[in-house]
């Protein structure tokens, strides 16, 4: 008996998984924090003012490892993979900012 063909290889298919693990966690996080904002939109200002520094420090850092990331692959081929890595980490870190905006 022949085993089930596994038409990628195990590495794409790990990769696979955790993408979809991370894709239900952003649906999840991406309808609370909607949801909330559309409950609290006629509610007053606290007065609070929002943190856009750390917004834009947060891009700069991501414009800087991307740009590493292009140029790493003319280094060794082995860095081909640092790229689909920082696909699967930069909505880790969006689902993190829809946490912290949960909190308050």
């Amino acid at each position: 008996m022949n085993p089930v063909p596994f038409f990628v290889s195990p590495t794409t298919g790990a990769v696979m998984i955790v993408g979809i693990v991370i894709a239900a966690f952003y649906l999840r996080y991406m309808w609370r924090a909607l949801s909330k904002a559309s409950r609290d939109r006629y509610l007053a200002d606290d007065g609070i003012d929002d943190r856009y520094g750390h917004s834009l420090l947060g891009a700069l850092i991501a414009l800087g490892a991307s740009i590493f990331l292009v140029c790493a692959y003319g280094f060794a081929p082995v860095f081909l993979y640092l790229g689909p890595l920082a696909c699967l980490l930069s909505p880790v870190a969006i689902i993190y900012c829809f946490s912290e905006e949960l909190k308050d």
